[in-house]
């Protein structure tokens, strides 16, 4: 997959849900104070980033790529 992740504010975006520490949600609300933006928006722009870095990075490769015979 060469293509970019969509912008964050493009339509049709999906949900996940995570769990962190005390500690990094509250230097996420910190941040997201200092941005005026809400945690949800700083959080979706750092995983986009982070995905778009990746895959300048590295070659496409499914993330289900295991030994056959795994469990």
């Amino acid at each position: 997959m060469n293509q970019q992740i969509v912008e964050i504010n493009d339509m049709g975006m999906e949900s996940v849900t995570t769990y962190v520490s005390p500690d990094v949600k509250r230097k996420l609300e910190e941040w997201s104070q200092e941005e005026e933006r809400s945690i949800s928006y700083v959080v979706a722009k750092l995983i986009t980033e982070a995905v778009n870095e990746r895959d300048k990075q590295k070659p496409s490769t499914p993330l289900s790529k295991k030994s056959k015979g795994a469990a």
